[in-house]
């Protein structure tokens, strides 16, 4: 038999081999390899290419059984491989759609015993057939003859795939209307192989059709890429959005547990070149290995959020215990040991959690410092109390103008004076203490305040710039930032248009800036914002740069004034030369690109030596000031 009629007759034994490789090394180039469905998965497709490659030795036997007795017996071992192995199947994917949709633990053992009966069944006619011949059976002249027993393991194998095909419809709560299609057609290409072969057995197309499927479940379910946090590895915000949503509507009983870390600013000074990237990294890593049940998320920074369904309440709290025991202990980063400051929240579906809204709480809301090291649950969390009291205060604090707009300068780093100045509201309580953006914009926008408040900031940078103050400073414009829920408003940029008209400020004396992290959430928002503020006179900048966030795309696709870089960028050079060549490459893309550029994040002599080699318009950072009071801006001296 010459290689081509070997081809011509396997050629979709070849296709399955081919797909099912293209499966198995995505998912260990992507490492998907530590979850018990992942493991599954690809040895479902080691299945599917053991009995592709037994089918095409026995194709490549048949036509020698006449001239060698040997070709027989081979070809006959091949062939009962080929069941043994494919027989099995069914079982793995039905065990498959168990473990990605978490339901595995939900089904009591007894239950999973029965459920198993069907595949062990064939499994022993497969492998008594030898003896019985009641699956298939070899003619004298080496004609394959199914018998009644095959049609036994198309109907076990059909049980399991509805079986399965229900359980990543219907239990599987973070799928998408676009997944569900890609796991309909793909289910559907194993039946159309199934019944080719089935009426036409010359034609083998069971094995193409069923490496098909699991492409599709690979593009479906194995494939995450738009739920993974790039800087952890973990699920993102928005997949804890996504499957929190449809759990609380398919009222899944389930327990939240939120990891909050408390002291990432002191240990990024602590370890410097490491940062807090680092040690957020390394956290991440470590809650990955908990438990392979529990569904991890990074929700926010130095958040992050463990889910899972069917746990007991003393395993739960075992795990909160082990995690707690694991922060006290500490964690190695740059050779040394690391105490990490920080606290669990353990609630339930069941007790405390409602809504998605009470899970956001529990991820975002501002908790007493004093709660540090301890596992809150049940009574213990009063920090929704304190996100009560917060909210009272912003709306307080709106009425009576308690709010402080600060300014931080930014400068020419070639003449080593003041350019321009960012604005940032805080915020001081006699209960509370300081606020700051990070502990109030999130709580803004879930009460639906952050539009007043970004008129305040607004209203307070058009009479700093009145009170002649820039001018006298040399400060040509001055930085606001900006909000998703802001830019959201069709009116957003007429608003704008008529406080700076009603306050007689030039537009292009203010520069809105808007975060990666941001921007990357809807492109074409953030281009109607840009032209229609460009379009007015102002400025219109990305800050943070360099986070991960977005991707070049936005550099491109909308017109920006300023890039800021993050200051991840500029300490990246103190570990690697290639920190270096990172920055000085992205710095020059951008004036080719027609964009100013600033670096922000700029703390010490080192940096600012470093920074002067580079062709870098603006610095800010508290080597040259900390965020300063309008009065405070006024007596501010010199470099």
């Amino acid at each position: 038999m010459s290689i081509i009629d070997l081809l011509n007759s396997s050629a979709f034994d070849f296709g399955a081999i081919l797909l099912s490789m293209t499966c198995l090394i995505y998912n260990t180039i992507q490492k998907h390899t530590d979850k018990p469905q992942n493991r599954l998965y690809m040895v479902a497709l080691v299945n599917i290419i053991f009995t592709a490659v037994c089918n095409i030795v026995v194709n490549g036997c048949k036509p020698m059984v006449d001239v060698n007795y040997h070709f027989r017996v081979v070809a006959e071992i091949f062939d009962f491989l080929y069941f043994v192995v494919h027989t099995a199947l069914p079982l793995l994917l039905f065990y498959y759609a168990l473990c990605a949709t978490h339901s595995l633990d939900r089904i009591r053992p007894g239950v999973r015993a029965f459920l198993s009966i069907p595949s062990t069944i064939t499994e022993i006619l497969v492998l008594t057939n030898p003896m019985t011949h009641v699956i298939y059976y070899y003619t004298d002249n080496f004609e394959f003859v199914r018998n009644s027993g095959e049609m036994v393991i198309y109907l076990v194998a059909g049980f399991y795939s509805i079986l399965s095909v229900y359980y990543l419809m219907r239990h599987w709560y973070g799928v998408s209307k676009k997944r569900k299609r890609v796991l309909i057609y793909s289910f559907l290409c194993t039946v159309g192989g199934l019944l080719v072969q089935l009426f036409v057995k010359n034609i083998q197309t069971e094995l193409f059709g069923e490496s098909v499927t699991f492409f599709g479940v690979m593009l479906a379910v194995e494939y995450n890429e738009d739920r993974v946090d790039t800087q952890t590895g973990v699920n993102n915000r928005n997949a804890f959005l996504l499957d929190m949503a449809s759990y609380f509507e398919a009222r899944v009983e389930l327990f939240l547990t939120c990891v909050r870390l408390t002291n990432l600013e002191r240990d990024r000074r602590l370890l410097n070149a490491a940062g807090d990237e680092t040690l957020i990294e390394t956290v991440g890593d470590y809650l990955k290995t908990v438990h392979p049940r529990y569904m991890t998320y990074h929700v926010t920074p130095g958040t992050f959020a463990l889910v899972s369904i069917g746990s007991s309440d003393e395993e739960r709290m075992d795990m909160a215990r082990e995690i707690s025991k694991k922060l006290q202990t500490g964690f190695l980063l740059n050779e040394r040991p690391v105490q990490i400051q920080g606290m669990i929240l353990c609630a339930s579906t069941r007790d405390e959690l409602t809504t998605l809204e009470d899970a956001l709480l529990m991820c975002e809301s501002p908790v007493p410092f004093k709660e540090n090291g301890k596992i809150l649950e049940e009574d213990d969390l009063n920090y929704l109390y304190y996100n009560a009291r917060l909210e009272r205060i912003l709306h307080q604090a709106l009425a009576l103008h308690s709010f402080t707009v600060y300014y931080q300068p930014v400068y020419d780093v070639r003449e080593m004076r003041i350019a321009s100045a960012e604005s940032s509201i805080r915020l001081h309580d006699e209960e509370l203490g300081e606020l700051y953006p990070i502990d109030f914009i999130a709580a803004a926008e879930r009460i639906g305040i952050i539009d007043q408040l970004g008129d305040y900031v607004l209203r307070e940078v058009c009479s700093f710039i009145n009170s002649g103050i820039p001018a006298k400073k040399g400060i040509r414009f001055v930085n606001i930032n900006l909000s998703l829920v802001q830019c959201m408003h069709n009116d957003f940029v007429d608003n704008v248009l008529a406080v700076v008209r009603e306050n007689h400020v030039n537009p292009s004396r203010l520069n809105f800036e808007i975060a990666e992290n941001v921007a990357a959430e809807n492109y074409d928002l953030l281009n109607r914002v840009s032209q229609g503020l460009r379009s007015n006179g102002f400025r219109f900048s990305l800050t943070g740069y360099g986070t991960g966030y977005s991707n070049i795309y936005s550099i491109f696709s909308t017109e920006f004034d300023i890039i800021k870089l993050d200051k991840s960028l500029l300490e990246e050079t103190n570990r690697s030369e290639k920190g270096w060549i990172v920055l000085k490459n992205t710095i020059e893309m951008m004036h080719d690109l027609g964009r100013k550029v600033t670096i922000v994040g700029v703390e010490t002599e080192e940096q600012i030596n470093k920074v002067r080699e580079l062709d870098v318009d603006w610095v800010q950072g508290y080597y040259f000031s900390l965020p300063l009071k309008r009065e405070e801006i006024s007596s501010l001296e010199k470099i």
